[in-house]
């Protein structure tokens, strides 16, 4: 198998899961969540670090996928962040109504 193989079937399931979550959940737009092995490629971290995704659904079947890496020992604190803190560490102080325009270099 192709390593670009294994990153397209890791991608594929990850926007399957994704989309079940937030079926599951209509009234979210923003979870964390472990990341998959091979989802991103092969990012480098410490063994002290797990690979987490904070993935926001900016409409339906749009989704934005950003990668964090977190000391182990944090995981469990980064996994309760409120919706409102996780879209701040993608998109910094911005409102969400500005954030896809931000993605895309839409006026403000």
């Amino acid at each position: 198998m192709h390593p670009f193989d294994s990153h397209v079937t890791a991608t594929d399931t990850a926007s399957e899961l994704d989309r079940i979550f937030f079926d599951c959940h209509p009234r979210r737009e923003v979870y964390a969540r472990p990341a998959l092995d091979g989802e991103f490629g092969n990012i480098v971290h410490d063994d002290d670090d797990q690979f987490l995704v904070i993935v926001v659904q900016l409409g339906p079947g749009l989704r934005l996928r950003a990668p964090h890496v977190v000391r182990r020992n944090k995981v469990k604190r980064f996994l309760r962040l409120s919706e409102t803190e996780l879209r701040r560490r993608i998109f910094g102080s911005r409102p969400f109504a500005s954030d896809l325009g931000a993605l895309t270099g839409a006026a403000r």
